[in-house]
């Protein structure tokens, strides 16, 4: 099936998806240097993916290039989290946390509303200010999808792993399924590059803990992110003096390619 004829059998998907409750607040706007950002907040519930996908295929049938996601939610469901941040590293999209401002300890976010661009900020030790400024838990998850990943206020809450559904705790289906869930949340962290010790915590923290990624886990997680973007890029603009405006031109270029490949990739796999 060719690319235009899965957009038209898809948008009309979309139109009925209107129908569904709402749980996380998308939506998409341009920034001051032409660049799409896809803007997450709240609460990530089940068909919360649904709905980030159709916004992605609208954007597809626009022939748009969503550039980055802005990740602001203190987590939710897993298994949209993973479909979420799924479509993130096929889409091969740079993700946007809160920042973190030094002793103050308050978190900064770029806000992109319907009145125009803000900053909000929120301090997680008050409760003072935009709570929708975090990025913990599951919305980490997603973050961590990203080729290229910007914030460093990101926070480890523990990853709850569903049980299966009406079998009690000494169930042997309940425990294998358990045990299934733990290995697939384990290789999707191996695949966007999330240390061991980092999947570790956010699987075995204490369920009343959150804390921040340690200055070892965001040195290792930038590591990833340069070695995945060199890869993507190849030797492609090896050619070209690094830094130069030729070299970030033929970067964002292969960016643009992959982000495209990507969405025919997306298109074409069944649900």
């Amino acid at each position: 099936m060719t690319l235009r004829a899965i957009l038209s059998v898809c948008m009309f998907a979309g139109v009925l998806l209107a129908q569904n409750a709402r749980a996380l607040d998308l939506s998409v706007s341009q920034d001051d240097v032409g660049q799409l950002w896809l803007q997450m907040t709240g609460r990530i519930e089940y068909g919360d993916e649904v709905r980030f996908k159709a916004l992605l295929i609208d954007a597809f049938a626009r022939g748009q290039h969503i550039e980055n996601v802005a990740t602001y939610s203190s987590g939710g469901q897993l298994g949209p989290a993973l479909k979420i941040g799924g479509y993130v590293r096929t889409l091969h999209m740079t993700t946007v946390a809160p920042d973190l401002v030094p002793v103050l300890g308050r978190h900064l976010c770029k806000m992109h509303e319907e009145a125009g661009r803000g900053i909000a900020t929120y301090d997680p030790r008050t409760h003072q200010g935009d709570a929708r400024c975090t990025c913990s838990g599951e919305c980490l998850l997603i973050w961590a999808a990203g080729l290229v990943r910007v914030g460093n206020a990101g926070q480890i809450h523990r990853i709850v792993v569903p049980e299966h559904d009406g079998a009690t705790a000494s169930d042997a289906l309940a425990t294998d399924m358990h045990a299934d869930s733990r290995q697939a949340i384990e290789a999707y962290l191996r695949a966007v590059g999330v240390p061991e010790t980092m999947a570790s915590r956010m699987l075995d923290l204490s369920s009343d803990r959150l804390e921040y990624l340690t200055k070892e886990e965001r040195a290792a997680l930038d590591a990833s992110s340069l070695q995945r973007l060199h890869e993507a890029i190849g030797a492609r603009c090896r050619h070209h003096a690094a830094t130069s405006p030729a070299a970030l031109a033929c970067e964002k270029g292969v960016v643009r390619e992959l982000y495209w490949r990507g969405a025919e990739q997306l298109l074409s796999e069944a649900e």
